[in-house]
């Protein structure tokens, strides 16, 4: 009857419905949570972040030939520059569009990797003899992060931790106050310098002013979305700044019989230009392939290797530095670098993955 209170039995039934409604809908929850969780990753933003690392490795490697006298090498040398030179602001910028998501365990691995192949690299340049076994040297090797031994780590690493509240910044200013912001910032640390008249910074670019501006930029696109120009002339904004590059440079190079790098530095308008254009072009590129994204987490190995791989292959890389050979023997350094980087990161995950995967979980736990 209507009337009649509600007995024991039918509360208890209502009870169960409750509980049978509210698991399924955890269940529900949880299921859509694990789905975003392993959406699959982009594989042209993955292919674009080891791109950048080889871009720097190639800088790094033709970076040798920079007293060649050979015609066809200063070429390649100043075309390698131009666009090896976006790599870092590339790197950044897509740790900007995703989003640096700060954890102690995260910071925690980094930290162990980097520590692992300085200590690595420092011991095999000091047993082949490239490098003395000094108290400096052992005290960089230790404290790679501290001691500045690889100046983008150490940036990217001071940033990682600063994430929150850069993050929070970019979530919280207006559209109008976050473009003015980084059109002032742009113009003191990248339109002075290439216009050169000073370097605010005092450090080519190399610096966490600069890589500070790349994730800035990267995270108001991602907010705000891209300015029409770049968004309908990706390529040809890209081809021509890396044009520009090469025309300062190489004029100035003809005219004073010297090798001119000035407009192909970090913190030049047109090299910050470059790299905007070509992340907009891989932008919209969709893929998906694993082999990519297993690539891609060979980044961070190959660049804290390749400064020693390149170094121990110096002799017989300049060999031929005045003759048109050199940029063959360039490529193939690249590639023993890249493999040897492959293999000492496979080798290492082998030996630490257990200690890594330790640290990243007791971080998770503190966090």
């Amino acid at each position: 009857m209507s009337g009649m209170p509600p007995t024991l039995l039918d509360r208890a039934k209502n009870a169960s419905t409750l509980f049978l409604i509210t698991t399924f809908a955890r269940k529900q929850l949880h299921t859509s949570i694990h789905n975003v969780m392993q959406k699959p990753r982009q594989s042209n933003y993955e292919l674009l972040r080891l791109a950048a690392i080889v871009l720097i490795v190639a800088m790094h490697t033709w970076g040798y030939a920079f007293t060649t006298t050979d015609t066809v090498t200063q070429g390649i040398l100043l075309l390698v520059n131009a666009v090896g030179n976006t790599g870092v602001t590339l790197f950044v910028l897509l740790s900007g569009w995703f989003g640096i998501r700060f954890s102690t365990g995260k910071l925690l691995r980094l930290v162990f990797v980097v520590l692992t192949y300085s200590v690595l690299t420092y011991g095999l340049q000091t047993g082949l003899g490239t490098e003395s076994l000094t108290a400096a040297g052992i005290r960089k090797a230790l404290l790679p992060l501290l001691s500045g031994k690889y100046w983008f780590m150490t940036c990217y690493a001071t940033l990682f931790c600063l994430s929150p509240w850069l993050n929070r910044a970019a979530d919280n200013l207006p559209k109008r106050d976050f473009g003015l912001l980084l059109a002032v910032a742009a113009f003191f640390f990248l339109a002075v310098p290439t216009l050169q008249l000073a370097d605010p910074t005092h450090d080519g670019g190399k610096g966490f002013v600069n890589m500070t501006l790349a994730y800035m930029a990267g995270r108001y696109l991602h907010r705000h979305g891209w300015p029409h120009l770049l968004d309908r002339h990706g390529m040809a904004i890209a081809s021509g700044a890396v044009a520009a590059i090469l025309l300062l440079n190489g004029g100035i190079t003809a005219v004073t019989g010297h090798l001119c790098n000035t407009f192909a530095r970090d913190n030049n308008l047109l090299v910050f230009t470059a790299a905007l254009g070509i992340f907009r072009l891989i932008g919209r590129w969709h893929f998906s392939a694993e082999s990519v994204n297993y690539l891609a987490g060979f980044a961070f190995p190959l660049y804290l290797t390749n400064s020693t791989v390149i170094a121990l292959f110096s002799p017989w890389l300049t060999a031929d530095i005045h003759h048109p050979a050199f940029s063959l023997r360039a490529a193939a350094v690249m590639a023993a670098a890249c493999a040897a980087a492959f293999f000492a990161e496979v080798l290492r995950r082998l030996l630490l993955g257990r200690a890594e995967a330790w640290l990243l979980t007791a971080g998770r736990d503190r966090h």
